[in-house]
């Protein structure tokens, strides 16, 4: 004999089985929010990134877009500033953040500006909604778009942009050169002694000439013995305290341990080290979560 009152237990099933599917859904609607993202271009067309991530602390790791393929001193911590586990792969960031209620991500990239001539452009798909802040005094000539908000704050050109392709060009001013010295006025050819006819060169113009040329081939002597590297000129003091630090310690090192040693920012540190690997000095590896940079110039010396 069948029961009368099957239709009612599916029934009851279903609601007990909506009830049960309802908070995993939301929970998984709402597991992680973008607050804020931050971008700041700065004079040499180097951007740094700052997020800041809402997370369910029952998660294990979150996984964010990066706005470029090519990042550098990536930081990742919690509420508590603690530094947090991470891996990139291609243009996305995997985070562990089991415990973690609000993750701070932070890198730098030169991929997003490029110069042509005086004009630098800004260009970015923007997966967020986001701040963008140009450098001093940048004068925009070229939006893609309208942004939401431009405000001026700290001589900075601050733009709101929503989610997109944006393309922003602008100028920076020049950099006036020092004053220079008005050159000494000429003498009146009629005030120059000439020779009397028929005798030649005075005796001290012979040998001011002869000293000249002798001093001449010294210093080509001096400069060929000491082997000056004509790439040398273009190093700063601190481009050749880091070189010197790689040398004595066998040529290659841990980002973060140069950085420590030499006491820089994180942000100054990447610069300086990204402007060695563009001259030729060193070469920067990933391995594992750290960045090692290498000595190229194996016979480099420092200069005295």
């Amino acid at each position: 004999m069948k029961s009368t009152n099957s239709p009612y237990r599916l029934l009851a099933l279903a609601l007990l089985l909506c009830l049960f599917l309802t908070p995993l859904t939301s929970f998984a609607l709402e597991s992680y929010s973008v607050e804020s993202t931050e971008v700041v271009v700065f004079r040499d067309g180097l951007a740094q990134v700052r997020q800041v991530v809402n997370v369910n602390e029952t998660l294990v790791s979150i996984s964010l877009l990066l706005l470029s393929r090519s990042v550098g001193s990536v930081l990742a911590l919690d509420q508590g500033r603690v530094p947090l586990s991470y891996e990139t792969m291609s243009q996305n960031i995997s985070v562990v953040t089991l415990g973690a209620t609000r993750v701070t991500l932070e890198y730098v990239t030169s991929d997003l500006t490029k110069k042509d001539s005086r004009v630098w452009t800004f260009k970015v798909v923007m997966p967020y909604q986001a701040t963008v802040a140009l450098p001093d005094r940048a004068e925009i000539i070229y939006l893609s778009d309208l942004p939401s908000s431009i405000i001026a704050k700290d001589n900075k050109t601050v733009l709101t942009v929503s989610p997109g392709l944006w393309e922003v060009s602008y100028v920076l001013p020049l950099i006036l050169p020092p004053p220079t010295v008005s050159p000494s006025p000429t003498p009146s050819p009629t005030s120059t002694p000439t020779p009397p006819v028929g005798m030649g060169f005075p005796i001290g113009y012979i040998a001011l000439a002869m000293a000249g040329a002798i001093l001449g081939i010294l210093g080509l002597v001096i400069f060929m013995r000491r082997g000056v590297d004509t790439a040398g000129s273009e190093l700063r003091p601190e481009d050749k305290e880091v070189l010197q630090y790689l040398a004595e310690r066998g040529g290659k090192v841990l980002e973060s341990e140069l950085r420590q040693k030499l006491l820089l920012p994180r942000t100054s540190a990447w610069r300086q080290v990204r402007r060695l690997e563009r001259m030729g000095y060193v070469r920067v590896t990933k391995e594992g979560m750290q960045n090692t940079v290498e000595l190229v110039k194996k016979g480099w010396k420092p200069f005295s």
